[in-house]
């Protein structure tokens, strides 16, 4: 029974998923107007094609639908494979339609990938294979076996050297059992020096107000003058 559901569902999702593309492809030679999402995007802003006042500009609905596709497009990359993500999108295109609603949703997973920016949001992030046992860090290149080769003291003449051998990969299957993302600080600081007055912001410290007499921060000097001051007077014997 659970297999036969399952095969009905994949067989209404397919459905859905085609009326679709015959609804935008009879569009196009109609000549009808339909949303070019390369071009739908606006002109980076930025040398690196972020656009930090996009979402400022974005009415609700068009707020929504980015909403939507990037919660879709970041369950795929995690979850799913590229066919079922853009069945999802299918469906949900059906969905919203349904409703009555206008909003234009892709059936492609690299089209909602470049509405919502995510080849930028997701620069300079890397993905390292980690052994749940020893810790040991793979890279993608580095990595020539199912489990972990790393060998502790392999110089030791008075130890055999054994690997350690623990499973990197669920079961049979692709999945690690345990990995370390690594967000390059290069990336992120340049991303946050594209926002808006960042500059100003990180510099607001310099002018906000100060009590006569209260240590609030290091950085502004007083209290190492405060513990010069106890050195020279000799209270304290300098090392």
């Amino acid at each position: 029974m659970l297999a036969k559901r399952t095969v009905r569902g994949h067989e209404l999702i397919d459905r859905v998923r085609n009326r679709e593309l015959r609804r935008v492809s009879e569009a196009n030679d109609n000549g009808e107007e339909t949303v070019e999402y390369s071009s739908a995007i606006p002109e980076p802003a930025t040398e690196d094609g972020m656009n930090v006042d996009e979402e400022e500009g974005m009415s609700n609905e068009e707020q929504l639908r980015h909403l939507l596709l990037l919660f879709i497009v970041l369950f795929q990359a995690k979850h799913l494979s590229v066919k079922a993500g853009e069945d999802l999108l299918a469906f949900l295109s059906f969905f919203v339609r349904s409703l009555g609603h206008g909003m234009e949703i892709p059936t492609k997973i690299s089209t909602a990938r470049t509405m919502v920016n995510y080849s930028t949001a997701s620069n300079g992030l890397s993905r390292f294979l980690v052994c749940s046992a020893c810790r040991t860090v793979y890279t993608s290149g580095s990595l020539h076996s199912r489990s972990c080769g790393y060998v502790r003291f392999p110089h030791n003449p008075y130890r055999q050297a054994q690997p350690c051998g623990n499973a990197l990969f669920v079961g049979s299957s692709l999945k690690p059992v345990l990995e370390y993302p690594y967000n390059s600080i290069t990336e992120t600081l340049k991303k946050f020096f594209m926002r808006p007055s960042f500059e100003q912001q990180i510099e607001q410290w310099r002018r906000r107000s100060v009590d006569e007499d209260v240590m609030f921060d290091i950085y502004d000097g007083r209290p190492t003058k405060i513990i010069d001051g106890i050195l020279e007077c000799g209270l304290v014997p300098a090392k």
